[in-house]
């Protein structure tokens, strides 16, 4: 099985999406893969492989929503990333795709349930969501 593994890059500098620069360097720090040019103005996400309720992809950074309509359920924004997380009160570990509840600063893994989320934006575009 062959998959593409897409990226997306966004330039700090000028605030847009688009292409790197035609000489840049990955550097891998933690779960996130940055390009870094001398300013270290341009952040570069991976695609999850993930798509939402609405079938858009799922990148690193994005903002995502449960639309489950179960109250127990959590409802809050959470930020998407690639990462370690556990599960049932932290006696398993995992590493994969993981999104950040912003309430209490705990990560839960997206894979279950990605059908039941929306993305509702970016750390970039929309970094409001986040507060």
């Amino acid at each position: 099985m062959n998959r593409t593994i897409k990226f997306r890059v966004y330039n700090k500098n000028s605030r847009k999406w688009g292409h790197p620069a035609p000489e840049f360097i990955l550097g891998i720090d933690g779960c996130c893969i940055y390009l870094e040019d001398s300013d270290g103005g341009y952040a570069i996400q991976q695609s999850t492989g993930l798509k939402d309720k609405n079938g858009r992809e799922i990148f690193e950074g994005d903002i995502v929503k449960h639309s489950n309509e179960d109250p127990t359920v959590y409802k809050l924004p959470a930020e998407v990333s690639i990462g370690e997380y556990s599960t049932h009160c932290g006696e398993f570990k995992h590493f994969g795709v993981r999104a950040k509840r912003l309430d209490i600063s705990t990560y839960f893994g997206l894979f279950e349930d990605c059908e039941k989320f929306e993305v509702i934006g970016n750390i970039f575009d929309n970094p409001e969501l986040l507060k």
